[in-house]
């Protein structure tokens, strides 16, 4: 299988810092040569931030649009794409970068991404990005939370 490892090594915007450092600690820990050892063909990039000024929610869109445009290349050029984020809203540029036509996502995280306002009071709309995708939940009480084209 060809595989392109895509690195976004960004938490709350800023490259390399926290959970940002997650990405590199595969690649550190020879996730690519492992692979390359079961057969397959491994092809690594990053996505970058090209802003200046850092600010969490910009640079997250950022981000995401960029994700998309390297998910979607990888796509085309018959690769695997495998994302690994610092950022849980990494879920959005890989999901449109997917597209709806063949869309399926394997999600690993240290949180609960797929929780709902229901099972989680304490924590903001942004905190459920994957939940979101899939219509769960209660549309009702959260419209703006549970939008889908």
């Amino acid at each position: 299988m060809k595989i392109q490892i895509i690195k976004v090594p960004y938490d709350c915007g800023y490259k390399g810092q926290r959970q940002g450092l997650g990405p590199s600690r595969f690649l550190k820990h020879n996730i690519d040569r492992i692979l390359e050892a079961d057969g397959h063909q491994v092809k690594i990039s990053e996505v970058e931030s090209h802003s200046d000024f850092t600010i969490e929610v910009m640079t997250a869109f950022e981000l995401s649009r960029l994700l998309a445009d390297e998910v979607r290349r990888s796509i085309e050029e018959g690769f695997f794409p495998g994302i690994l984020s610092g950022n849980c809203n990494s879920c959005l540029g890989t999901i449109a970068g997917i597209g709806p036509e063949n869309l399926g996502v394997v999600w690993f995280d240290a949180h609960g991404e797929f929780n709902t306002p229901e099972t989680t009071l304490s924590a903001p709309s942004y905190k459920f990005p994957c939940r979101s995708r899939i219509h769960r939940g209660n549309r009702k009480n959260n419209p703006a939370r549970w939008h889908h084209p």
